[in-house]
């Protein structure tokens, strides 16, 4: 056996499978080679062979203490990506054998678990959250902040908590009303040139460890002084999925390795696929521009032998655009863009003579997007389609989910204010963006984001859920796909 393990010891592991074969042979009960045979399997990748050595192991008698605990944490190795659960359990049974390494194993299996959590929290079986919570959250490590606050949050939504210990993990930010372009359907002021203060920049930088999620908007975020430096920060954080809304004309190629190397998320304000309509909603920008930038960031992806970036084209659809449904979707696919979303032009809703006819409507429903959809089969690119509203009444729509909370009174109907704040640049504070639709949080004297997360306006906003009541919930906010609020793994 010294044999065998020093072959082991220099990962010489078909060597080692020979010798101990031979041994099995002549002494086919000694628990101590089947150990080893087990390991060498394990190490050979070959795991069912593995499995059965270290099984035969857990059911022999008078076992030895230390090999029956290494022959768990072999098995809890094998079945964990079929029974993380199973494998869970084994190793918080044996965490004084190899302690430290056994925690991190642990807490990566808790991540997992985690899935399982938030696909409950989102189909409503809260009482199966709330028993992996009390079963497993004590062995969540501290050190692993991220973790425990994320496992902290799923339990405070399953148990319809209102003030939270659980910080934000999600952030919109919306840095400021600065742009260098003059859309036609923009809902925001520019006479007045302001941004978001360093008093919440230093509240969302102290937040950034718990963070899955940050989106950046303006404005146009690249007109923040030091934005870079603020891409730069929470890049540090590998755990985050940042995600910038841009106009993308005024990136230059040191930022776009920067984002392409840190797998930024670029979601890129198109709202034509030709020049002239591009150009005449977006006034002051150009169509050019945009190509020059496109292709200079697919050379960048060539250089660095990356397929796909990480682009995504934000689509408003309005009177002047909507005849190019189908056309972006071969924009998308000439520049490399695999994702487009549909989103619904809020701004022009006052405005009758620029509102979308029974007839416009008719044809993006009937024609246009039947269209933009096959070609983004043929092609690969997903469709984020939030128009469903503009093809029903808002009260009707609002109705159905009124009686879809009614009829699912233990159901939470949104889960937004337990997870994600958007903060302004004019000290607004809401859930989302379409969220509390009459009501913000506006006020100088906070010294901490658990300030704003637990005030009067979030906790009455998790209220109302829980009572199935829309009062404070935009109806615009009802419309987004569904699959906006899917777990995001």
């Amino acid at each position: 056996m010294e044999k065998v393990k020093a072959l082991l010891s220099n990962n010489n592991f078909s060597e080692a499978l020979l010798l101990l074969l031979e041994y099995v042979k002549k002494n086919p009960d000694d628990i101590d080679v089947i150990f080893h045979l087990g390991k060498v399997y394990f190490y050979l990748k070959e795991y069912s062979k593995s499995f059965d050595c270290f099984h035969r192991i857990l059911n022999t008698k008078n076992i030895d203490n230390n090999l029956l605990l290494w022959s768990k944490y072999f098995i809890a190795n094998i079945i964990k990506f079929k029974e993380p659960q199973k494998a869970l359990d084994l190793l918080i049974s044996i965490r004084e054998i190899n302690s430290n390494d056994i925690n991190k194993e642990i807490n990566l299996l808790i991540y997992e678990i985690l899935k399982d959590v938030q696909l409950f929290n989102f189909q409503g079986q809260y009482d199966r959250t709330i028993e992996l919570y009390k079963k497993y959250f004590s062995c969540v490590s501290k050190d692993d902040k991220f973790l425990f606050n994320k496992f902290l949050n799923e339990y405070e939504i399953a148990s319809k908590q209102t003030i939270l210990k659980s910080k934000p993990r999600s952030m919109l930010v919306i840095l400021s009303n600065v742009c260098n372009i003059n859309c036609i359907m923009c809902g925001q002021r520019h006479e007045k040139r302001t941004i978001m203060g360093n008093k919440f920049i230093n509240l969302i930088k102290e937040n950034v460890m718990f963070l899955e999620k940050i989106i950046w908007q303006g404005g146009e975020p690249f007109l923040y002084p030091n934005f870079e430096d603020l891409l730069i920060f929470f890049s540090k954080n590998k755990k985050l999925k940042q995600i910038v809304i841009t106009n993308f004309l005024l990136l230059d190629e040191k930022i776009m390795e920067f984002i392409i190397k840190n797998k930024i998320n670029l979601v890129i304000s198109v709202d034509g696929a030709k020049k002239d309509t591009y150009e005449q909603i977006r006034k002051g920008a150009s169509f050019d521009k945009i190509i020059s930038n496109l292709n200079s960031y697919n050379e960048i992806l060539k250089k660095h032998n990356i397929e796909k970036g990480t682009l995504q084209i934000n689509f408003v659809v309005m009177k002047e655009n909507y005849k190019e449904i189908a056309e972006i979707i071969e924009f998308a696919h000439k520049y490399n863009i695999e994702k487009i979303t549909f989103i619904k032009c809020f701004h022009y809703i006052e405005d009758k003579g620029k509102n979308l006819s029974i007839e416009n409507l008719q044809e993006i429903k009937n024609i246009l997007l039947p269209l933009a959809y096959k070609k983004a089969r043929e092609y690969s690119i997903i469709i984020d389609n939030q128009l469903d509203s503009i093809f029903d009444s808002l009260q009707d729509i609002s109705n159905q989910v009124q009686n879809k909370a009614v009829n699912n009174n233990d159901i939470l109907y949104c889960h937004l204010p337990w997870q994600e704040i958007t903060i302004s640049y004019e000290n607004i504070i809401k859930a989302n963006c379409l969220c509390l639709k009459e009501d913000y949080y506006n006020k100088e004297n906070i010294n901490s984001l658990m300030d704003l997360w637990n005030s009067k306006i979030f906790v009455n906003l998790r209220k109302n859920i829980i009572d199935n009541n829309l009062k404070n919930c935009s109806s615009n906010c009802m419309f987004i796909d569904k699959s906006y609020l899917k777990p995001n793994f």
